[in-house]
């Protein structure tokens, strides 16, 4: 069987909806483990492109794999009808061909083939159907997707799936009668309307006929029971079993009413269906005509409508993203002046930083001028002691190698001292520990000039 899917029933590349289910393919994919996940994107994407009722679905068993859900186009006596598949693609894929099932949508209006039964799974409601198409045993992994649509839809069409239930004339007994389900709406009938009005007028008579029989055998029955009823002789037993009887006549009334309902109103709606479509058509005549007899003028000034309008669309259009365009600029002048003011205050703050450690500086200063004074003026006197005087205390007491211990020590912390403050002016030392070093070598050189002229004093 070729590929009856017409312009109606296939995407284009560019359509909304097919991106939206190969977004949606694309997530579904992330979350599953095939080995070739690019081979299953492709032959996912044709069958979806191809079958527009099909929509990708995440089916999670002992791992996660994808399935496409959805109808697809069936050809049976000479209409069309839609039947919901699971497509489901295996973990090896190519290597082994997807899993199909069918999916039998009412299983207490529509009763499945019997060369499926034995395939039946999950209580009916879905049914195995690789071993029914020729791929289960020619499959290997160049297979085409498409072929294998084909070839379900071919075997389908030999073997229809699906019927409908109907009771027959027996009153205690009820029997199935095969007819093709009408599983969502017909799609592309081939033969137009006819073939679908001459089925579904076969069907309506076929369904009187059947009703006017039933209408018969109640009536019959509910004379009988209620005869019965009223004969004196009957026993309990047999008036109980007569109340179920009419009880159970009752719910078989109600059903077949309610039956009748939907049918009612299912055909009410294909009717309507058929005139919304008849509507629409006359209405696309109808333009089409007055756009045929339009005369030249009037072709013209319609002419000049659409490209006034296109014009008018496009200025607005323009306007709109000149004013956005101006809205966005102004935002910008706004952050690069609170930028600008930022880092003025910034600067500001880093001046009198700046300021501050100056003055700090000049103030160290001025301590180290005058500490370098006391020291000098210390040094100065010590130096009055004669050579000769320091030579004989060296040689009479101990007292005179503490006095010589002393200068050096003090004269080896002054140069101390003068090499701090040269390597802070080279900035090789931070301002905290210059303080902390010149307080430490000043206290040690005042304690030892305090000892030294104890020791002096001592001497003389």
């Amino acid at each position: 069987m070729n590929n009856n899917n017409t312009e109606k029933n296939f995407y284009t590349s560019d359509n909304p909806q097919f991106k939206q289910k190969l977004y949606e393919l694309q997530l579904i994919i992330d979350q599953c483990n095939y080995s070739k996940k690019k081979k299953v994107i492709d032959d996912a994407k044709i069958v979806l492109q191809n079958y527009k009722e099909l929509s990708p679905t995440l089916v999670a068993l002992n791992i996660s794999m994808l399935e496409l859900q959805g109808n697809i186009p069936v050809s049976y006596n000479n209409s069309q009808f839609s039947i919901f598949i699971h497509l489901r693609f295996q973990n090896p894929h190519p290597q082994v061909q997807p899993y199909i099932f069918l999916k039998n949508i009412d299983t207490n209006k529509f009763v499945s083939n019997p060369l499926y039964k034995s395939a039946e799974i999950q209580n009916g409601l879905f049914i195995s159907f690789n071993n029914f198409i020729p791929s289960a045993k020619n499959w290997n992994q160049n297979y085409k997707i498409i072929d294998f649509m084909i070839e379900i839809q071919s075997a389908l069409s030999r073997n229809f799936p699906f019927f409908l239930k109907t009771y027959q004339n027996n009153f205690n007994q009820s029997q199935y009668q095969y007819q093709p389900q009408q599983i969502m709406s017909q799609v592309n009938q081939p033969q137009g309307n006819n073939c679908y009005g001459l089925w579904s007028s076969q069907y309506l008579q076929q369904q009187q006929f059947t009703q006017q029989q039933q209408q018969q055998q109640q009536q019959q029955q509910q004379q009988l029971l209620q005869q019965q009823s009223f004969n004196p002789y009957i026993n309990p037993q047999q008036q109980q079993l007569l109340k179920q009887q009419q009880q159970q006549q009752q719910q078989q009334q109600q059903y077949i009413q309610q039956q009748d309902q939907n049918q009612k109103k299912q055909q009410l709606e294909e009717e309507q269906g058929m005139v919304n479509k008849i509507t629409t058509i006359s209405k696309s005549v109808f333009e089409f005509g007055k756009e045929l007899f339009m005369t030249q003028e009037a072709k013209e000034e319609k002419i000049k409508t659409e490209v006034r309008s296109k014009v008018d669309i496009e200025l607005l259009n323009q306007s709109k993203k000149l004013m956005e365009s101006i809205k966005q600029q102004k935002q910008l002048n706004e952050t690069l002046i609170e930028t600008y003011q930022q880092q003025s205050r910034v600067m500001k703050e880093v001046q009198l930083v700046d300021q501050d450690i100056n003055d700090s500086i000049h103030a160290l200063d001025q301590q180290m001028i005058q500490m370098e004074q006391k020291i000098e003026a210390c040094v100065t006197s010590i130096s009055q002691i004669e050579q000769n005087n320091i030579l004989e205390l060296i040689s009479a007491d101990p007292l005179s190698n503490q006095i010589i211990d002393l200068t050096s020590e003090i004269q080896a912390q002054k140069e101390g001292l003068y090499y701090v403050q040269k390597k802070f002016r080279y900035q090789n030392l931070e301002y905290d520990q210059l303080i902390k070093i010149t307080k430490q070598l000043s206290q040690q050189m005042f304690d030892q000039y305090l000892l030294l002229r104890k020791c002096v004093a001592s001497q003389l």
